[in-house]
């Protein structure tokens, strides 16, 4: 789990990778960052990362959920990634 060390200065985007291979086959991977750093192009990459990881087959998600949406704010997406 990763919680406030995916952002500038802190983590690369592809310490995500490193997050996927030390989780063993059926584990969770949980992680939280600003969602200005969640969009495509990003110069930091986290997003992606994220989407080269699935598309490579190394990640599977289940669940990718904005928290905005969970506190009722109505300009959070509902949907996975």
């Amino acid at each position: 789990m990763g919680s406030g060390v995916y952002m500038k200065g802190h983590f690369p985007a592809r310490a995500l990778e490193d997050h996927v291979e030390a989780t063993r086959p059926g584990g969770i991977i949980i992680f939280g960052l600003r969602d200005t750093y969640w969009v495509d192009g990003e110069e930091l990459g986290f997003k992606d990362k994220f989407n080269e990881l699935v598309a490579a087959g190394k990640l599977n998600p289940t669940a990718v959920i904005d928290f905005k949406y969970k506190r009722g704010m109505k300009e959070a997406k509902n949907k996975l990634y």
